[in-house]
C-alpha cells in the first residue's frame, strides 16, 4: 500500500488532532493532508510524474515531510539528501540518479550555484522561503512553496499505485567503494519498518515524538517521521540539538518518544541538570546510527533516568532490530522486531555459524532493499538468495540476541554519520600536491571515531594542514574531513614514507 494512502486514512481518523508542531506553526492531521494534496497537485501540474526522481535537500522542517508525502502521492521518487553535502558530492549523486527536480533552501541553492553553476541547469528548482531575483531568473522552471500552494488549488490527481513494490525513495549511503550507492526502498520496505517499531513498543503507544535528528537520515525518516505519523502521534520538529532547547521542548510538549545517536546522548548527558529540566514524560528513548557503549547506556540511565533501547539497521535494511524496553540483555542489539525478518551469522565461506561465533551479519525479510540503483553487480554481491550481507561483524547468542562485533567494510561512523574511507582518500589524492595518503581511525567516546590523515607531498611543495582542510571543505561534508592532518615531509625528501606511515598508523589504531 502506498504510504500516502496510509497517511490519508490516519488524517481522516485523527483529523482534528495535532500532527506537526514547528516553532509557532501547528498543523492538524486534516491540515497536513490538505497541504500534501495541494503540493502533490502542484508537482503534477509543473511536470513531475510517476517515477520521476526529485532531490529533497532541506533542513528539519515541515516542508520536508510535506514534500516527501506529496511526491509519494503522485508515485514520484524522493531522493532525500543531507544539506551538509557539497556540490562536489551532489554532482556524483546527480550523475547516478538524474533527478529532474530539486527542493531546497535559497541559501543552499546559492551555495550550489557558487560551487558548480551548471549542476542545477535543466532541472525544476523549488525553493523554501524568500528568494531574490538572481535565483528566480536563473532557471526556466523555478517555484517557491507559496507559488506551489496556489498552483495546486485547482488540479486533479491521478490515482496512485496500490503496488507494494512501487519505489518510494532512493537513499544514498556508502559501503567502502569510494562513491555513493543509491539504496532503492519501496513503500513495502517502509511499511514493514514502521510496523516493526509498533511491535517493539506495544502495548505502549506514542503520543508525542521529538524530531531532532537530520530528516534525510533513514533512521530518522522511519523512526521519527513515518512511524509516529502512522500512529497518529504529534511530531515536534526542532532544527537544533542545543541541549537546553531540547530539554525545554521535551518538558513543554510532554514528549514521550525520542530517537538519538550515541553522540547526541553523550552531549545531553554532559549538559543535563536534573534540578532544571524534567524528562519524566519520556517513555521511549531509542539509540541508533552507531554502536552504543554500555558505559554511556548506564550513565544516561543513572543521571537522566532514560532507559535507552539500542537499535540496529542500515540504509539497505531499514531499522529492524532492537533490544526492547525491559530486556535482560541490554548490552545486546536485541532480536528482530518483525516475525518476517531473519538473522544469521556466516563465516568467510558463507557457512552458517553456531551460537556465540563471530562472523558477518546477514538479514532477510521485507525490510531489505530491492537493489542499489544502477549497480546490479554490487547488488548481486550483497544480496544472495534474499539474504543481505551487511558488511558488519556480529554474533548471535543461544537465545537469538544479536551482538555487534565490528565493521567488515571500509567505513567508520562519526557522530552517527557513515564515512567512507576510500572516498576521503580519493578526495585527498586529487590535491595536486599530494602523492600518497594513509588514513587511520581512533575510537572516541563522544564521536564514535576520530579520523586522522597522514599525507605525503610531491617534491618542492609547501602545503599546510589548513590548506588541505580548505581543499576538503569544498569537496566533502564537514563530518568527513579528517580531524587531524599530518604533513609528512620525509617522503618529499627521500621518496620513502608510505610503508613507514602504514606501520605507524597500524600501531596507532
Amino acid at each position: 500500500m502506498n504510504l500516502s494512502t496510509i497517511l490519508y486514512q490516519i488524517s481522516k481518523d485523527k483529523s482534528k488532532e495535532m500532527a506537526l508542531i514547528e516553532e509557532d506553526k501547528y498543523l492538524s492531521y486534516n491540515k497536513l493532508w490538505n497541504d500534501i494534496e495541494k503540493l502533490a497537485k502542484a508537482f503534477w501540474k509543473i511536470g513531475l510524474k510517476k517515477d520521476d526522481k526529485v532531490a529533497v535537500i532541506l533542513p528539519n522542517c515541515k516542508e520536508f515531510i510535506l514534500s516527501f508525502f506529496a511526491l509519494l502521492r503522485i508515485d514520484a521518487i524522493a531522493v532525500p539528501l543531507k544539506p551538509a553535502f557539497t556540490a562536489f558530492e551532489l554532482k556524483e549523486i546527480f550523475q547516478d540518479c538524474s533527478p529532474v527536480a530539486i527542493i531546497s533552501t535559497p541559501s543552499f541553492l546559492d551555495k550550489v550555484v557558487h560551487e558548480d553553476e551548471e549542476l542545477l541547469d535543466r532541472r525544476i528548482v523549488i525553493a523554501l522561503g524568500r528568494t531574490d531575483n538572481s535565483l528566480n531568473s536563473r532557471w526556466e522552471k523555478f517555484f517557491t512553496f507559496g507559488q506551489l500552494y496556489e498552483i495546486g488549488k485547482d488540479e486533479n490527481l491521478p490515482e496512485n499505485t496500490k503496488k507494494n513494490n512501487q519505489i518510494a525513495s532512493i537513499n544514498y549511503t556508502y559501503r567502502g567503494y569510494g562513491y555513493p550507492l543509491g539504496v532503492v526502498l519501496s513503500h513495502d520496505n517502509y511499511y514493514h519498518s514502521a510496523t516493526a517499531f509498533k511491535n517493539l513498543l506495544k502495548p505502549l503507544s506514542v503520543n508525542c515524538a521529538l524530531l531532532f535528528l537530520p530528516m534525510a537520515h533513514i533512521f530518522s525518516m522511519v523512526g521519527s517521521i513515518i512511524f509516529p505519523l502512522s500512529m497518529g502521534a504529534t511530531i515536534v520538529i526542532v532544527n537544533s540539538i542545543i541541549p537546553s532547547h531540547i530539554f525545554r521542548t521535551i518538558d513543554e510538549f510532554q514528549v514521550d518518544y525520542i530517537l538519538g545517536t550515541p553522540t547526541i546522548y553523550s552531549i545531553f548527558l554532559k549538559n543535563y541538570n536534573k534540578e532544571k529540566y524534567r524528562l519524566d514524560s519520556i517513555r521511549h528513548a531509542i539509540s541508533g546510527g552507531s554502536f552504543l557503549p554500555m558505559e554511556l547506556h548506564h550513565r544516561v540511565k543513572e543521571a537522566m533516568g532514560l532507559s535507552l533501547m539500542q537499535g540496529y539497521g542500515l540504509t539497505e535494511c531499514v531499522p529492524a532490530i532492537c533490544n526492547a524496553l525491559g530486556s535482560k540483555k541490554i548490552h545486546s542489539l536485541g532480536v528482530s522486531w518483525n516475525d518476517n525478518v531473519e538473522i544469521k551469522i556466516v563465516d568467510e565461506n558463507d557457512r552458517q555459524l553456531p551460537a556465540n561465533k563471530t562472523g558477518e551479519i546477514l538479514i532477510k525479510g521485507p525490510v531489505v532493499m530491492d537493489k542499489y540503483y544502477g549497480k546490479k553487480e554490487i547488488t548481486d554481491q550483497v544480496i544472495k538468495d534474499g539474504w543481505f550481507y551487511t558488511g558488519d561483524y556480529g554474533r548471535l547468542d543461544e537465545d537469538g540476541y544479536l551482538y555487534f562485533e565490528g565493521l567488515k567494510k571500509k567505513i567508520i561512523k562519526i557522530g552517527g554519520n557513515t564515512v567512507d574511507l576510500k572516498e576521503v582518500e580519493k578526495v585527498l589524492l586529487t590535491h595536486p600536491a599530494v602523492c600518497a595518503v594513509k588514513l587511520y581511525a581512533k575510537s572516541d567516546s563522544l564521536w564514535g571515531h576520530l579520523l586522522t590523515a597522514e599525507i605525503f607531498l610531491e617534491s618542492n611543495r609547501d602545503i599546510q594542514e589548513k590548506d588541505i582542510k580548505s581543499f576538503c571543505k569544498e569537496r566533502i561534508a564537514s563530518y568527513k574531513i579528517p580531524k587531524t592532518i599530518i604533513i609528512d615531509n620525509k617522503y618529499r625528501e627521500t621518496g620513502q614514507g608510505p610503508s613507514d606511515c602504514a606501520r605507524r598508523a597500524s600501531e596507532s589504531v
